[in-house]
C-alpha cells in the first residue's frame, strides 16, 4: 500500500487498519491494555518513507542546539503510531530498561515525534517533568499539509489525550548521542547558562566556603546505566548529559574547579539486591528474630582469622573454629 501526504480520510483509515494494536512497556515487559492505551502501530521496517522528512530539514540541527549538545547524533525510525477517534494513552514514562538491553542503550536520550498531515481533532501530546508541562497541539500545524514535530526526554512523563475526531498519525524516532570530546561550545540558545555561571561565580568567592569544602550536585534527568552497577565509566556520562544537566557540566568545566562524577543508586533496588544476597548466604533465616529479619543492616556474626584456609566451593575444609584459628570480632559488627 502506498499513500501520499497530506493524508486524506481514506488513506488515514487504510493505514490505521494496517496497523496492529499498540503495546507499551511496563517494567521489563511489553503489555497490551486497552484501558491504558488505545492505538495501533506499524513497526519499522514494515513501513518506509520515500523521502525521510529529517534528511532535508533543519530539525536535527535545531533540536541538538535546543538540547545544548554538540555531540554527533543519530535518529532511528522506530514505528508509526495511529490514534483514531476515542484513542488515547494514559500518563506514563518510557521504561529505560527497554534501552539498557541494547548496545546503544547508554546513548539513548529521548524520542522525536513527527506528526503527519491528516484530519483530526484532539489527541494533544502532554509532556511533563517536575512541575513543568508542555502540550503539543498539532491539529492546526498540519492542516495545510505541513509536518509538525516535538521531542521528549526518555524520563519525561507524557500522555496522549483522547482523539475527538479523525485519525492522528505520527512517526517516532529514537534519538541517540555518541561519545565524543567536548560538550557545549555555543550556549547562545539557552539563557539558563548565564544563571548557572552567576551561581558558580558566587561559589568561587573565597567568602562562600572560607575553610574550603566539597559540594555535591544532583542531575535533573535520569540516565540508563548498566544493570550490574560495576565498572561504570562515569566520565562517559558527562558527554551525553541533557538540557540543564549539560549546561551545568559545561559551566562547571569553565570554572577550572576539580570535580568527579559518581552514581547515586535507588535505595529500594539496592535493598532488594542485598536481601537476595543474604537469602543465599549460610545464615539460616529461621535463626533470626522478627526484628533481625526486618533490619537489612543486621549481621549474624563476624569472625577473623590470622591465616588463609583452603576452601571447597563455599565451604571451608574444617568447620571447627579451633582448627581455623578464628576469633570473634564484635567490634566489626
Amino acid at each position: 500500500m502506498v499513500v501520499e501526504l497530506p493524508l486524506d480520510t481514506k488513506s488515514a483509515i487504510d493505514l490505521y487498519e494496517t496497523g496492529e494494536p499498540s503495546s507499551f512497556g511496563r517494567g521489563k515487559e511489553l503489555v497490551y491494555d486497552e484501558g491504558y492505551r488505545q492505538a495501533r502501530e506499524i513497526k519499522y521496517p514494515r513501513f518506509a518513507l520515500s523521502a525521510d522528512p529529517l534528511v532535508d530539514s533543519a530539525i536535527p540541527t535545531i533540536l541538538m542546539k535546543k538540547l545544548n549538545n554538540t555531540s554527533p547524533s543519530s535518529f532511528r525510525i522506530n514505528k508509526m503510531n495511529m490514534y483514531s477517534q476515542g484513542g488515547f494513552f494514559k500518563p506514563h514514562v518510557e521504561s529505560l530498561l527497554a534501552y539498557r538491553s541494547t548496545p546503544q542503550g547508554k546513548d539513548h536520550i529521548g524520542t522525536l515525534v513527527l506528526c503527519l498531515p491528516s484530519h483530526f481533532r484532539g489527541g494533544d501530546l502532554a509532556v511533563s517533568h517536575g512541575e513543568a508541562t508542555v502540550t503539543f497541539d498539532w491539529r492546526n500545524q498540519v492542516k495545510n499539509g505541513d509536518i509538525a514535530w516535538g521531542f521528549l526526554y526518555s524520563d519525561c512523563k507524557h500522555e496522549v489525550l483522547p482523539v475527538e475526531d479523525g485519525i492522528r498519525i505520527t512517526v517516532q524516532y529514537d534519538v541517540f548521542i555518541t561519545h565524543t570530546s567536548g560538550l557545549i561550545n555555543d550556549r547562545m540558545y539557552d539563557t539558563r547558562s548565564e544563571v548557572v555561571k552567576q551561581a558558580f561565580n558566587r561559589v568561587m568567592d573565597p567568602s562562600f566556603i572560607p575553610e574550603g569544602g566539597e559540594l555535591a550536585f544532583g542531575l535533573k534527568y535520569e540516565y540508563p546505566i548498566q544493570n550490574d552497577y560495576r565498572g561504570i565509566d562515569w566520565t562517559a556520562l558527562e558527554k551525553v548529559l541533557k538540557g540543564i544537566d549539560a549546561i551545568f557540566m559545561s559551566c562547571l568545566q569553565d570554572t577550572g574547579l576539580h570535580f568527579t562524577s559518581f552514581g547515586v543508586y535507588d535505595a529500594e533496588e539496592m535493598d532488594m539486591n542485598l536481601k537476595t544476597y543474604r537469602s543465599s548466604s549460610s545464615i539460616e533465616t529461621d535463626e533470626l528474630t522478627p526484628e533481625e529479619k526486618k533490619d537489612v543492616t543486621f549481621h549474624k556474626d563476624i569472625w577473623t582469622a590470622d591465616s588463609c584456609h583452603k576452601a571447597s566451593g563455599t565451604d571451608l575444609e574444617s568447620e571447627d573454629p579451633a582448627d581455623l584459628s578464628l576469633e570473634r570480632a564484635p567490634d566489626l559488627v
